[in-house]
């Protein structure tokens, strides 16, 4: 599990883009590009209170792309 600090959209996509060359994927006879690893992707995000009241708003989103579970007859892995 890797964890890095994002301060704009740009550095979220630059660490997305990163992630997803690392997965591995390959053809079979159903689809030329499937993927052959889970990926999780966390987003969270905290909002401070300008006010001074120290209050921390904090929001999580999780994505889950599992690795394709295909029928071993039809694909011939």
């Amino acid at each position: 599990m890797y964890i890095f600090e994002c301060h704009n959209e740009v550095d979220l996509r630059k660490y997305f883009a990163a992630g997803l060359k690392n997965r591995i994927s390959a053809s079979h006879k159903l689809n030329v590009q499937s993927s052959r690893s889970h990926s999780i992707l966390t987003i969270r995000i905290e909002s401070y209170d300008r006010t001074g009241t120290g209050n921390v708003l904090s929001s999580k989103l999780e994505l889950v792309d599992l690795a394709g579970s295909e029928r071993i007859g039809l694909t011939g892995t």
